[in-house]
């Protein structure tokens, strides 16, 4: 490619932008979703993670987030789902039975 050629692709270049819009959506009719994130700053890094459930109206049933230590990424996203199993079980086993919990 010729100088002049590249200028002229860079002033004239248009990026494509492609989105897809995510909307949170409420559980179904009895349901209860379970809304995760983890985390680490770095890989092997200081890790948090947060975990939320709410019901078919969207109110918070239960939140929880802690700073955990030092691990990976992986390990960081994957500890909310441990820790939300427990807690779900604890929670809805008071409330709702346990084939109306979504993940």
């Amino acid at each position: 490619m010729k100088w002049e050629d590249m200028i002229q692709y860079v002033n004239t270049y248009r990026p494509k932008i492609h989105y897809l819009l995510v909307k949170w959506e409420l559980p179904e009719n009895g349901g209860v979703k379970c809304n995760t994130d983890g985390a680490c700053r770095g890989n092997l890094g200081i890790e948090a993670y947060g975990f939320c459930l709410r019901n078919v109206e969207g109110d918070l049933l239960y939140a929880q987030g802690e700073n955990i230590g030092h691990t990976t990424n992986v390990i960081a996203e994957m500890r909310p789902y441990k820790k939300q199993l427990g807690t779900a079980g604890i929670i809805i086993s008071e409330n709702w039975k346990w084939n109306h919990i979504l993940y």
